[in-house]
């Protein structure tokens, strides 16, 4: 009877407040649940870009350390290549360089070195150590992986300096002069001081101003030189796909280096 008279009494307010509340936790639970694995089953990429490899089929077993899809990103382009281990303690990360392709006819990009490999490559007796250049590829030109190019990366460069023949160095090697046109139309030897060079031009530190007008003993004085963009080696690469993480690929042969300064 007592049953009959809650039953007929109705449902009571706090027990049905609290059973809305399981309910409503229950619903939340699971369709959380449901969202996460959702989220799980969809791979989504860090980037704009191309799909250019698929590792994994249906029905395959994967786990977290398979790659499943690997991008390019197509804004980025970078040439990889080696360098001489002679050569690889002068180049730094950042430092500008020029890159030529066949594929251009002999014309340039410019770029800058991105990365350098601490870990070196032996081949046949012959160390080197990879080396990345990203490429800055103008509008209208476009670029495909697997071309190969030359690098030229400017290790040391001077401004703002004197530059002179430096066949025009005469004197001792302990204190180099310079033949000087006076202002009675006579000769002055002038002591200088000397700074870098390329076994073409060199420069001079002090001794000589600008507008000094040098004479020099020579059949023909060219004003051309390897001067103009400063120390600098090659070395020859490939492009590759410009994701991250990627190894270095393609190859090449590293070239000799050198400093020197660079003109006004």
């Amino acid at each position: 009877e007592e049953d009959m008279a809650d039953l007929l009494a109705g449902t009571d307010p706090l027990e049905l407040a609290l059973r809305e509340a399981e309910l409503t936790a229950a619903e939340t639970a699971v369709l959380g649940d449901a969202l996460r694995r959702l989220e799980g089953a969809v791979i989504e990429a860090p980037w704009a870009g191309v799909v250019s490899l698929v590792n994994i089929e249906q029905g395959d077993a994967v786990n977290s350390n398979l790659p499943a899809i690997e991008m390019v990103d197509l804004s980025v382009v970078e040439l990889d290549g080696l360098v001489d281990e002679i050569d690889v303690l002068f180049v730094r990360e950042g430092a500008q360089a020029i890159v030529t392709l066949d594929a251009l006819e002999g014309g340039s990009l410019r770029g800058v070195v991105s990365e350098i490999s601490t870990t070196a490559l032996t081949q046949q007796g012959v160390v080197t150590f990879p080396i990345r250049v990203r490429v800055d590829v103008p509008d209208g030109v476009q670029l495909r992986e697997g071309l190969s190019a030359v690098a030229r990366v400017v290790v040391r460069q001077e401004l703002d300096v004197i530059l002179i023949p430096l066949a025009a160095v005469s004197g001792s090697f302990a204190q180099p002069v310079v033949r000087v046109l006076n202002s009675n139309g006579g000769l002055d030897e002038r002591p200088v001081t000397l700074g870098d060079s390329d076994d073409f031009w060199t420069v001079v530190e002090s001794g000589l101003a600008e507008g000094d007008q040098i004479v020099m003993q020579s059949a023909d004085a060219s004003a051309g030189g390897l001067f103009g963009s400063g120390g600098d080696f090659r070395f020859r690469g490939q492009f590759s796909g410009g994701f991250p993480g990627g190894g270095f690929g393609g190859g090449g042969f590293g070239g000799r280096g050198g400093s020197g300064a660079g003109g006004r």
